[in-house]
């Protein structure tokens, strides 16, 4: 519950509830993260103001919304918190709210106008945090929502790629071929990963196995040099790939 009686005592020694701590913003911003609902009703009365950006959530609503705090979100919103100011590790609170297994607080930011297009922090969008953290009934409602599912952004670049990673491609109506982030493509990433039968569907749905990108520089290079032999043989008879130059040379010596 918090120190509910201990916050109304200094609420009215004139604490002001909107100074602003650099690690933890305010005390709104704590009250939000940390579930003490009575806390937050009682910091709003006393005109506690759910926009001022502070902490590494950024806002109270991000740091709210990290937690799967639903109600808490919408008591936030009810007190004109925006649901599509950015800041934070998150970015926005929709992005924060992705990476929980919190459909319902999902639907109430949707409610809210939360923009699901909008970019900015870990993920760069909340379609990829939700790819990320492999929660799909949540990357089907941004879907229905217009997420688009091909922008670009965030440690895995698309949203595919993070779905990839994570050996949870759930994603339709993507182009597995759109390059960015630490690993290029999607069929990068998954055969830096060994993640086969995300391979095997991205090549199904053509994602083209000669695109250079990421550490390795291309899926092949990055399933040789990890080790992923199964990998290699399934890229390797990928229609229209370009044969590696080591491949090339182990057929000389076979001669």
């Amino acid at each position: 519950m918090g120190h509910v009686n201990m916050v109304e005592i200094l609420l009215k020694a004139n604490a002001d509830p909107n100074l602003i701590d650099e690690e933890y913003g305010t005390v709104l911003h704590t009250a939000a993260n940390n579930r003490y609902q009575n806390i937050v009703e009682i910091l709003l009365k006393a005109n506690a103001d759910p926009n001022l950006i502070g902490g590494k959530y950024g806002f109270p609503l991000q740091a709210a919304a990290t937690r799967g705090h639903a109600k808490i979100a919408e008591i936030l919103l009810q007190a004109k918190a925006d649901p599509n100011i950015i800041g934070g590790i998150y970015g926005t609170a929709l992005q924060a709210a992705a990476t929980t297994e919190t459909q319902v607080l999902v639907e109430i930011l949707l409610q809210a106008n939360a923009e699901p297009n909008l970019t900015g922090g870990k993920y760069g969008f909340p379609l990829q945090a939700a790819a990320a953290s492999r929660h799909v009934k949540i990357v089907e409602i941004l879907l229905q929502a217009n997420a688009d599912p091909n922008l670009i952004g965030g440690m895995y670049g698309t949203a595919l790629q993070a779905a990839a990673v994570r050996e949870a491609p759930a994603i339709v109506q993507v182009d597995p071929n759109l390059i960015g982030g630490e690993y290029g493509t999607a069929l990068h990433a998954a055969a830096h990963w060994g993640r086969q039968s995300v391979v095997e569907i991205l090549l199904q749905a053509n994602a083209d196995p000669n695109l250079t990108g990421g550490e390795y520089g291309g899926a092949l290079e990055a399933a040789q040099r990890r080790g992923h032999h199964a990998i290699v043989e399934c890229l390797l008879k990928a229609q229209g790939i370009s044969q590696p130059h080591w491949q090339k040379r182990r057929k000389i010596t076979n001669e």
